[in-house]
């Protein structure tokens, strides 16, 4: 066991070598139940790219699996950490971690290649796949039996990663991988069919060009902009009268909660026929142009989404404020009355400086939502009319889905994070500024 836990560290770098090389060397030979297409070969490096194979003289393409791009950018971020590690505890405990995501996706890898070739076919596991897994259960078993046998001896928090791992391999399956394959397909001409083209800079160059594009941003900014205040104002004041002491404010505040918890979908359409119906009876019962052919114009179309969006999300955030008001000092407020402040005063002068993190939470996430705003556009106007109530999401999985340019849709979508990205860090960095330290 001494030798084991002396040679450990280069052991566990020659096993995840062997694995990355499964990953890129393994084959598969593709063929259905009843063979009558021609067999072929596929590398693992084929897998990972993207390929097209030629059978019965037709051209079938095929996208990067992403299983297969899991599994090698796990082996090789584990063995990373293997060599640059110096806490063995942490080194074992990691290499478990990203044995198990390795080893799940040579467990799938070869669904991964049927599905995307023709259904139907079969894709039997390759000898390089069997030595692949064979070295991921090496690996689990000698860091296990390291980490029982020396574990009071061992640096580092193996514990602690290992909790924490299934958190961060969720995290990076859910968010990382999709983000870097998407990084990598907004520089191709993919559309989800035809054989895919590097292509460069050229999708990004087309946005410049793209008039749709840019007023959809124009008018997501400007919706983004009067949703974040009118929501938070709302909020806050929600927030102040169910703070008050009176006779059912608790069901008070289940009540005002509730619209956020409705689908956005659904939403969507309740507010589209209060709009075009209800408004539109009571406007002719009334005799109110203006409450006629809601949603019909650009004008009413905006604010028939800010009144939606300001009815389903001032409930969270007033749950946000209620949590900061209720943790301002009572004596801090009773000093203040007793030196003479108004409710004003002590509203402007104790209050807004205390509850100021609040502002901070709220306004970030009011911000990101109105930004990525897209079930309720979609269920309220549509876009309509003429696509100048067209907000960036739903632009985007027009140009993906409508228009089949899956490519271009995710050069458009990584242009959309960085500005929302952007946008959001200076509103915390400068929201930051102004809180007070209680």
């Amino acid at each position: 066991m001494q030798k084991i836990e002396k040679f450990h560290k280069p052991i566990l770098i020659l096993l995840f070598v062997s694995v990355l090389l499964t990953f890129l060397l393994d084959y598969a030979v593709i063929s259905d139940k009843d063979h009558t297409y021609t067999l072929t070969t596929v590398k693992g490096f084929e897998a990972l790219m993207g390929f097209s194979l030629n059978m019965n003289n037709s051209v079938q393409y095929q996208q990067p699996s992403a299983l297969a791009l899991v599994g090698f950018f796990a082996a090789l971020a584990g063995g990373l950490y293997v060599t640059l590690s110096k806490k063995a505890g942490d080194r074992l405990a990691i290499s478990i971690l990203f044995a198990v995501v390795s080893g799940l996706a040579l467990l799938f890898q070869n669904n991964e290649y049927a599905r995307f070739v023709q259904r139907g076919l079969v894709v039997p596991r390759g000898l390089g796949s069997y030595i692949g897994l064979l070295a991921l259960i090496v690996i689990i078993l000698l860091a296990a039996i390291s980490l029982k046998t020396s574990k009071q001896r061992l640096e580092g928090e193996p514990w602690f990663w290992l909790f924490l791992g299934p958190c961060l391999i969720a995290l990076a399956v859910v968010v990382a991988v999709p983000t870097v394959i998407g990084l990598f397909y907004s520089f191709t001409t993919w559309d989800g069919i035809n054989e895919m083209k590097m292509t460069g800079l050229e999708n990004f160059k087309g946005l410049f060009k793209d008039k749709l594009f840019w007023q959809s941003f124009g008018f997501t900014g400007l919706y983004a902009i009067v949703a974040v205040i009118l929501i938070n104002m709302t909020g806050l004041a929600l927030a102040m009268l169910v703070t008050a002491k009176f006779v059912g404010k608790n069901a008070l505040r289940t009540t005002l909660y509730i619209p956020n918890l409705i689908g956005g979908l659904i939403l969507g359409y309740i507010w589209s026929f209060i709009f075009t119906d209800a408004f539109s009876t009571l406007g002719s019962v009334l005799h109110i142009k203006w409450l006629q052919g809601w949603l019909s114009n650009t004008q009413t179309g905006f604010w028939g989404l800010v009144i939606l969006s300001v009815w389903q999300m001032a409930g969270y955030m007033m749950v946000i404020y209620i949590a900061y008001l209720e943790n301002v000092p009572e004596d801090l407020l009773e000093a203040a009355r007793i030196d003479g402040a108004n409710k004003s005063q002590v509203f402007r002068h104790i209050i807004i400086p205390m509850i100021a993190p609040a502002f901070t939470v709220n306004t970030f996430l009011t911000l990101s939502n109105s930004f990525k705003l897209f079930d309720q556009n979609l269920a309220l106007t549509n876009g309509a009319p003429g696509n100048t109530t067209q907000m960036l999401a739903l632009n985007i999985y027009r140009t993906a889905f409508a228009e089949n340019k899956m490519a271009y849709a995710q050069a458009k979508a990584l242009v959309f994070f960085i500005i929302v990205g952007v946008i959001s860090l200076a509103q915390v960095y400068f929201s930051k500024k102004r809180e007070v330290e209680v």
